[in-house]
């Protein structure tokens, strides 16, 4: 029983489809990547900002 193989060029479409799974991993991981490049690019200021009181010799407690 010889059977004939199918040409290596020739590709089905079933073969490459992806389970729904899959296309969703894959948009929620393009999601994560996008998400986090808009994020890097906002300013972060280092530190907490605090309010000085107005009286000399005041402190925030």
């Amino acid at each position: 029983m010889d059977r004939a193989k199918p040409d290596p060029a020739v590709v089905r479409l079933g073969q490459w489809r992806l389970r729904r799974r899959h296309l969703l991993m894959l948009v929620l991981a393009v999601e994560v990547l996008v998400m986090g490049a808009r994020r890097a690019e906002l300013y972060h200021p280092p530190g907490i900002s605090v309010n000085l009181p107005s009286t000399h010799g005041h402190i925030i407690t």
